[in-house]
């Protein structure tokens, strides 16, 4: 939820001109965020149950929509 917030935020800011790195940077962040949590053992359970749902996020809803905004054919 937070990463949706961070995407149309962003974008609003941009005038929607953030291109797919708008799209997709509070994801990757996210992600990032919480590879580093793993490191730590006292935040470590979290940081996976928050990368389990960034894979399940990727899968299901950023995937089909890149692909959707993008087209088939690439990203020209």
């Amino acid at each position: 939820m937070f990463g949706i917030v961070l995407m149309f935020s962003s974008l609003g800011a941009l005038g929607g001109v953030g291109g797919m790195f708008g799209l997709l940077w509070p994801f990757l962040l996210i992600a990032v965020a919480s590879i580093a949590m793993m490191f730590f053992a006292k935040t470590r359970s979290y940081a996976t149950g928050i990368l389990i749902i960034a894979a399940a996020m990727w899968l299901v809803i950023i995937g089909p929509c890149i692909v959707i905004l993008g087209g088939l054919s690439g990203f020209n």
